[in-house]
């Protein structure tokens, strides 16, 4: 099996994010439809089989950093704005998918 950094698992997952994908095997069938166009776009190729055993297997840990690395930032850039978003408040993260449960059983 490949060695797949944390990089590529984050690039695979947001680009699922962005996308609107639900499952490993709608993953899998986009980045096999877009193939051609991801090297452009700094996306490996990740098979659903693998991607199941880094999304099991790798620590949590490593994406809670790069998240105080990202809310950091976002501090600096908006610190003389307005806005409705109080990044120095708390900020969570909520798995999109129990969001959707959710609202699928709450209307």
């Amino acid at each position: 099996m490949r060695r797949f950094k944390c990089r590529d698992q984050f690039m695979v997952m947001s680009f699922a994010q962005f996308t609107g994908q639900d499952s490993l095997r709608s993953i899998d069938a986009t980045l096999v439809a877009l193939s051609s166009k991801l090297y452009s776009s700094g996306i490996k190729y990740i098979q659903r089989s693998t991607l199941a055993h880094i999304n099991g297997t790798r620590d949590w840990r490593i994406y809670h950093d790069f998240g105080q690395i990202l809310i950091a930032q976002a501090r600096y850039l908006y610190r003389n704005e307005p806005s409705r978003l109080d990044v120095d408040g708390i900020v969570y993260a909520f798995d999109s998918s129990t969001m959707k449960l959710c609202l699928q059983l709450c209307p």
